[in-house]
Formats: structure tokens, C-alpha cells, sequence
């Protein structure tokens, strides 16, 4: 039999504990790879606080971050319909992994929302994508949002 998996501890906004095994996030996240790497990361010890994601985004990650690395061997056609099944998700959702994505620089994983997000918005008129993305204050007075909307009527 083989010797255990190494699993890494994280810990999200509201101080829930994730055990993971560290092989996954190391081959996903440029941080877990660098604080491992590094020797900042104690196995025994400690725990790495994730401040800025929490506990349902980070589960999803982890997920995320599971299935590519178990699955990675799959036709392209199934992970394909499993990432689209994961980002199955509504705006909010969406900008939360991406944040963590960016958070963990888990390339991957950004890439694929930012193909998800193009095609959300593409052909779409601005004010559409606004909604799409739930986007309340697009940070122009009303004089020039009117001014946009004379200058650029193909957008709106």
C-alpha cells in the first residue's frame, strides 16, 4: 500500500477548516505552490487563512481544483460539460470563484470563467450586460450616460 496523501489545511472567511490534498492544490494554485515551495506553509502546524473567500466558494474551488486533478485524463467533451454544470451559478456565484481564482492565481480556473463570461455577454447590448452581471451603478452622471447612449447607440 502506498504512504497516506499529504493534506494541507485551509481556512476560509468564517474560520471553516478544509482538508485537501495538498497535490491538488499545488498543482492548481501559484500561492498553495509558493507557500509550500517556500517552506512558509507548516503541515503540523498550520492552517492557511483564506480571508478573502468564503466557506461555499471555497468548497467550490476545492472542488474545482479535485475534478481537474483526478479527471485531467478525460475526453474533452466531459470536462467540458463538467465545467459548465460547475459554473452553472448566477452572477454573484460567478464573480465570487472568480475572485478566489485570481485570490489563489488558479489560472485555469480563471480562464474558464472568463471564456464563461464572454459568451454570457457576447452580441449583447449594454444595458443587457449590465443586468446579466448585475451591474447597479455603472459610474456615469445621467448627462453622460445620455451622452453615451447619442455617441454610441449600436451599445445600447
Amino acid at each position: 500500500m502506498g504512504s497516506p496523501l499529504k493534506k494541507i489545511m485551509l481556512c476560509s472567511s468564517e474560520k471553516e477548516i478544509f482538508s485537501v490534498e495538498e497535490q491538488v492544490m499545488v498543482q492548481h494554485s501559484v500561492i498553495i505552490n509558493n507557500m509550500i515551495e517556500d517552506g512558509s506553509y507548516n503541515h503540523e502546524e498550520s492552517k492557511i487563512p483564506l480571508d478573502c473567500v468564503d466557506s461555499k466558494t471555497l468548497k467550490k474551488v476545492i472542488d474545482y481544483c479535485t475534478h481537474h486533478t483526478h479527471h485531467h485524463n478525460d475526453n474533452q467533451e466531459d470536462l467540458e460539460a463538467w465545467d459548465a454544470q460547475f459554473l452553472n451559478v448566477d452572477s454573484n456565484g460567478l464573480y465570487d470563484l472568480l475572485m478566489a481564482a485570481n485570490y489563489l492565481e488558479i489560472r485555469n480556473l480563471m480562464d474558464l470563467i472568463y471564456r464563461t463570461i464572454k459568451n454570457m455577454i457576447k452580441g449583447k447590448k449594454i444595458d443587457e450586460i449590465r443586468r446579466i452581471l448585475n451591474i447597479k451603478d455603472h459610474g456615469f452622471t445621467p448627462e453622460e450616460e445620455e451622452q453615451n447612449r447619442k455617441e454610441y447607440p449600436h451599445f445600447y
